[in-house]
């Protein structure tokens, strides 16, 4: 199993090698894009990359499920944010969101607590996850991407209950369902949810 730096750092770099200078920079952490990470810069086999980072994320940050935000915040001795493979498992659960859940901000919290906790799982924050206590792992990463020379592209688009989940919303290009209904309408069926 790789550990939770290990994951951070590959995570940062499956995102930024090999972009140019000035171009945005979206942590669409994905299945997809776990497999590829695991594939193309974790040095050991991982059999099950999404099931190996979930469990990284959960050492490092969650304690008889409570997350423990202090390991997250700050920079390692290389500049990289601490906090980059948890803003992953963030945006990993905004992919996991169907189209009809996307007005609740608690159905998000309920695709992160299926992700990263134990059940029973609460429609909620999670305790210890204090309400805007990501928005500084996001300006940090915000801040890194900026210091590399690439736009960064983690915002807030509201200011209403979906404030700050506005961030990893902001992230994927396209969700599994969004990806489920192109590959129905490329097959000439009508998009489930879209009667």
């Amino acid at each position: 199993m790789a550990s939770y730096d290990v994951w951070n750092s590959s995570i940062a770099a499956y995102f930024t090698t090999g972009i140019a200078k000035g171009s945005p920079v979206f942590l669409t952490v994905d299945e997809d894009s776990l497999f590829e990470t695991a594939q193309n810069f974790i040095d050991e086999p991982l059999e099950k990359p999404v099931d190996d980072f979930l469990v990284a994320v959960r050492q490092k940050c969650v304690r008889s499920n409570r997350l423990e935000m202090a390991s997250l915040k700050g920079r390692a001795s290389d500049g990289l944010p601490k906090c980059v493979a948890f803003l992953g498992a963030l945006v990993l659960a905004a992919n996991k969101m169907q189209h009809d859940e996307e007005a609740e901000s608690r159905n998000y919290f309920l695709r992160f607590g299926e992700l990263l906790l134990t059940p029973p799982f609460s429609p909620g924050r999670p305790d210890g996850f204090d309400t805007g206590s990501e928005v500084a792992l996001w300006e940090e990463w915000n801040k890194y991407l900026l210091s590399l020379g690439f736009k960064a592209t983690a915002v807030a688009p509201d200011t209403g209950p979906r404030r700050y989940i506005g961030y990893a919303l902001s992230q994927p290009i396209l969700r599994e369902c969004d990806k489920d209904v192109l590959n129905e309408l490329f097959r000439g069926e009508q998009p489930h949810g879209f009667d």
